[in-house]
């Protein structure tokens, strides 16, 4: 029997990677798998975890590192930095192997220091034993090979199962390819989650069947309330509405689990109403203020006395609970001032004049002249800037 641990250089075997039955005894005892720290809390050897480019990888039976010639190897060597330098060992004297610090992500702790080395477009010559060595002696140790293709022996590919998915490791299935199985939405594995290849182009399971799951029926007993559902089965989602005039009070939408029951309860629709309606300074709400407004519920605006209404003199109550913008102003305004005897205004007279709008005014003969300025301005206050002027004789104006 060939040994190697299953968390690829997270874990040390501890004790021979082969055993063998002589007798009806083995040969040695059953080796262990040794977890390794990368943080170093207890002094222990470091872990050694790789990545490859432009290339494909393959683990033997007793743990050795096979890769494509060609492509480009980092190996991290995890272990602090603050603790001291570790080591790299390399029995291939075929050329130097760049080395540097630097961070590797390892679920759970993150960023973590990484003493790298990089053997860059790997040649068959590149192949052999490479050992991190921690500054305490501890060391971890990957035999690498270096071929056109990691491995001569391959695993066929698993037959079709209905509604099985499989997820190879890599895109040969090599001596140490793992494939992991799941089953499309609705079912579930019934059987072995993983399989591997095996030296004698087996694959170590029989991939596993697909069973069907179902969640119990969307009954709907609030007759605002709409429902999607695209499936009963494992992983259908079910989506909730209201009619326009109604809000969602509760998840919008619902998942089938695995164990068959939706996620969420069903949720409830309430009516949308609004609230107060905003009033215009200096106005009114004709026919009275009411507490609450049904959605699409206009309210009509007026002026009181004295003031001019400006923009929209409505506004709606939405579906989203909301007053439609609210544009409407009572401004005050100013009558016609009138005219003088013997004068007249440039413009014709209005009913009404805003804040900041003004009034000309000349005399309509040579023989009269204005007493005063012939300008007036309607103010905020409603009123206006100054008194009409009078068009007195020339004569009597001279007088005076």
């Amino acid at each position: 029997m060939a040994f190697t641990c299953v968390d690829f250089g997270m874990q040390q075997l501890r004790g021979n990677n082969v055993v063998t039955c002589k007798n009806g005894h083995w040969s040695s005892k059953l080796p262990k798998c040794i977890a390794l720290d990368p943080l170093n809390r207890f002094d222990g050897s470091p872990p050694i975890k790789f990545k490859l480019e432009q290339g494909s990888h393959a683990v033997t039976p007793i743990g050795e590192l096979i890769i494509n010639s060609s492509s480009t190897l980092h190996l991290y060597c995890l272990f602090p930095r603050k603790k001291g330098q570790p080591v790299w060992e390399i029995s291939s004297k075929y050329r130097y192997y760049p080395r540097s610090w630097t961070k590797y992500t390892v679920p759970q702790l993150q960023d973590v220091d990484a003493y790298e080395l990089t053997v860059s477009a790997a040649q068959p010559e590149d192949g052999g034993f490479f050992h991190c060595v921690a500054p305490n002696g501890r060391r971890t140790t990957l035999k690498i090979i270096i071929k056109e293709q990691p491995s001569d022996v391959t695993c066929e590919p698993f037959k079709n199962v209905s509604n099985l998915r499989v997820f190879f490791a890599s895109r040969h299935h090599y001596i140490g390819t793992t494939a992991q199985f799941s089953c499309a939405n609705g079912y579930r594995v019934d059987g072995a989650q993983s399989a591997m290849c095996l030296s004698n182009g087996k694959w170590s399971h029989d991939p596993p069947k697909c069973q069907a799951l179902q969640c119990p029926p969307i009954v709907l007993r609030d007759q605002a309330l709409l429902a999607t559902v695209t499936s009963y089965k494992h992983g259908g989602m079910a989506h909730f509405s209201c009619l326009p005039t109604y809000s969602l009070i509760g998840n919008e939408y619902a998942q089938c689990g695995a164990s068959a029951k939706w996620s969420d309860r069903i949720p409830k629709c309430k009516l949308i109403t609004c609230g107060k309606a905003p009033v215009p300074r200096n106005g009114d709400i004709i026919g009275g203020s009411k507490t609450s407004y049904n959605v699409q519920e206009v309210v009509v605006f007026e002026c009181k006395h004295g003031y001019m209404l400006t923009g929209h003199d409505y506004t709606v109550c939405q579906s989203n609970g909301n007053w439609s913008t609210l544009n409407t102003q009572c401004v005050p305004y100013c009558r016609f001032p009138g005219k003088p005897e013997h004068g007249d205004s440039t413009s014709p007279a209005r009913p009404y004049y805003l804040a900041g709008e003004k009034v000309v005014y000349y005399c309509t003969s040579v023989e009269y002249r204005l007493n005063a300025e012939n300008v007036l301005e309607c103010l905020p206050s409603g009123q206006w800037s100054r008194n009409v002027p009078l068009c007195l004789p020339i004569n009597t104006k001279h007088s005076s």
